[in-house]
């Protein structure tokens, strides 16, 4: 799988996780919610396909049309930003939810810490770098806005820098994580 794939499927796998029977569960609302568990294998790829598609459709058409059509010029634009977000959101997580309908439901429930594993491991080593090295530029970017010192956009530098350093923080959390899992896995 390529790091382009390698990178949406990493959204995907912490939604699947075997339940104590050896049976793939697919988990729509992650570690919040209940799991659901697919007919056979190839139903738990199928579904797994289509969460992954989603996430490539959301990310490649659906937020930059989002950026296109909701104004970002002044801070007054906020909370039509921020409603727009949570529908949007909403809406995804129903559609996560859809792929789960007529399953029967699981007893087993997904841990904060397996999802974060999973995404770990989907993710790889290169993968997080790739993800520390991306945040570093858009970081720069917000620091270059606040640097313009223009009233009206100096909000969206300050909430660029804020966005990306925590998602920096937590990518090198996550590959510390990785080294930890890779080190426990020489060791067994």
């Amino acid at each position: 799988m390529n790091v382009f794939m390698r990178f949406f499927d990493s959204f995907a796998a912490p939604l699947f996780g075997p339940d104590a029977e050896g049976r793939q569960v697919y988990y729509p609302s992650g570690a919040w919610g209940s799991g659901y568990i697919p007919e056979d294998a190839q139903a738990a790829d199928k579904i797994r396909r289509r969460v992954r598609m989603s996430f490539m459709i959301f990310f490649i058409f659906i937020v930059p049309a989002f950026t296109r059509i909701i104004p970002l010029n002044t801070p007054s634009d906020i909370p039509l930003l921020l409603g727009a977000s949570v529908s949007m959101g909403l809406m995804f997580s129903f559609l996560l939810r859809w792929y789960a309908r007529g399953l029967p439901r699981s007893n087993t429930r997904m841990t904060l810490r397996e999802a974060s594993a999973r995404h770990v491991k989907s993710l790889g080593r290169r993968g997080l770098i790739a993800m520390i090295i991306l945040s570093l530029p858009l970081i720069g970017l917000g620091i270059a806005v606040v640097a313009i010192d223009d009233p009206d956009m100096n909000w969206l530098g300050w909430v660029l820098i804020a966005m990306f350093s925590a998602c920096l923080v937590a990518f090198i959390v996550k590959l510390r994580s990785h080294a930890r899992m890779a080190a426990d896995n020489e060791l067994s």
